[in-house]
């Protein structure tokens, strides 16, 4: 972050687990449209998704947060 002069918000994703938000999932199709790879060791654990995975494990929940 520092080369590109951005925040640096790593230690704060971090702080996730804190509030016991212990899931956290990314849709593989939008990753690769900005060119990640959906493979990458992300700065806290995440679940790679198609589009439709994605919707149905969305629609479980009734509190949604997106970062």
């Amino acid at each position: 972050p520092g080369a590109v002069l951005a925040r640096d918000y790593i230690a704060t994703f971090k702080l996730l687990s804190l509030y016991d938000i212990d899931q956290c999932w990314l849709c593989a199709d939008s990753a690769r449209e900005r060119g990640l790879d959906p493979a990458t060791p992300w700065a806290v654990d995440v679940e790679c998704l198609a589009p439709d995975a994605l919707r149905a494990r969305l629609h479980e929940f009734d509190v949604i947060l997106r970062f």
